[in-house]
């Protein structure tokens, strides 16, 4: 618009210029008007197309990956060289008459104009965008910054929740078995150790994280004695993907805390882990008393939840049923799978 618009006063220059300096027998009135029509005729042939050409410059001069000075001088270089093109143009048709080379002169010197001040707004265009870029990259650092201070923040929370149940469970085995009180500190050990060399990781695979369930169920083993068995089944294919740490066990820990003790015969908990059409599926269940309405917030899940929400978004789920078979699952979607 802004290119018609130029046109059009280029229009009104030439022929204003035109009406001042025709011969006083000319019928000013009939000449300007057949002149002009003559004048906006030629201009809107060579000089409408242009608008379509500087923008169709832009568009791919915007794409080139460099910086905003370089940008500007290609646009200048590219609005200039057409009207120069064009002049010449209008110059060849127009013979070399002073008259003509006037007319071209102030041709010359309007495209031009057009040419800077095209040149000038481009430049604060692409100043504005770089700027809006810059920012939305530090705005997308600064929210990876949060998420990461997040996930240690949720799995700092899991951390102490382990010692204070398994300290707990030591210090009922005191009086009454030293044995069993020595192997149990040796899972806590291990227990810890796992936590304490990945403590800058996010991540780890899922056999890893079998590996320290498995610590945890032996601990829990020794405090109920034979009445907690448990069983787990996991995929081969499945061993070395990773989860975010600390997912796994909270689930266990909540079938043993809110499931197993609260039956007085065997307890049974079956951990599996396996391939589904939509991706991963890992289930945990057990037979011990139902779950109550509530049960992320009132069962010590929350934190899982949130693990999943900050490392999938919407592509991973928590649930649980009571029927047909007590269980609780998290299930990750084919496209949050990594090798």
């Amino acid at each position: 618009m802004a290119l018609l618009f130029a046109d059009i006063v280029i229009v009104f220059c030439v022929s204003f210029y035109d009406f001042l300096t025709i011969p006083d027998d000319y019928q000013k009135v009939s000449y300007i008007r057949l002149d002009t029509v003559l004048t906006t005729t030629v201009f809107l042939v060579f000089l409408f197309p242009l608008l379509f050409l500087f923008r169709f410059l832009e568009f791919k001069i915007q794409k080139i990956s460099k910086s905003i000075l370089i940008k500007t001088v290609l646009i200048f270089l590219s609005t200039g060289l057409l009207p120069f093109i064009c002049v010449s143009i209008f110059y060849f048709f127009l013979g070399r008459s002073s008259e003509g080379d006037l007319r071209l002169s102030i041709l010359f010197l309007v495209l031009m104009s057009i040419a800077f001040f095209r040149t000038l707004i481009s430049y604060f265009i692409f100043k504005e965008r770089s700027l809006i870029v810059e920012n939305e990259m530090k705005l997308s650092s600064l929210r990876e910054l949060k998420t990461q201070a997040e996930l240690k923040s949720l799995q700092s929370q899991i951390n102490p929740h382990f010692l204070y149940n398994a300290l707990n469970s030591i210090a009922s085995l005191v009086p009454i078995d030293t044995v069993k009180t020595q192997k149990m500190a040796y899972s806590l050990s291990n227990l810890f150790k796992y936590s304490i060399n990945r403590k800058d990781k996010k991540t780890a695979s899922i056999s890893d994280e079998i590996a320290m369930v498995k610590n945890y169920l032996e601990i829990e083993t020794i405090r109920f004695g034979d009445r907690l068995k448990f069983n787990i089944d996991v995929d081969e294919t499945l061993k070395n993907f990773e989860i975010p740490m600390f997912i796994i066990q909270p689930l266990v820990e909540n079938a043993v805390k809110h499931g197993i003790s609260k039956i007085e015969g065997q307890g049974e908990i079956e951990l599996k882990i396996e391939a589904n059409k939509t991706g991963i599926l890992i289930s945990v269940s057990d037979n011990g008393s139902d779950f109550p309405e509530g049960l992320v917030s009132g069962h010590g899940l929350q934190t899982v939840f949130d693990l999943l929400r900050l490392s999938y978004g919407e592509s991973a789920s928590l649930n649980w049923q009571n029927t047909p078979q007590k269980s609780i699952m998290i299930t990750i979607d084919n496209n949050s799978q990594n090798d």
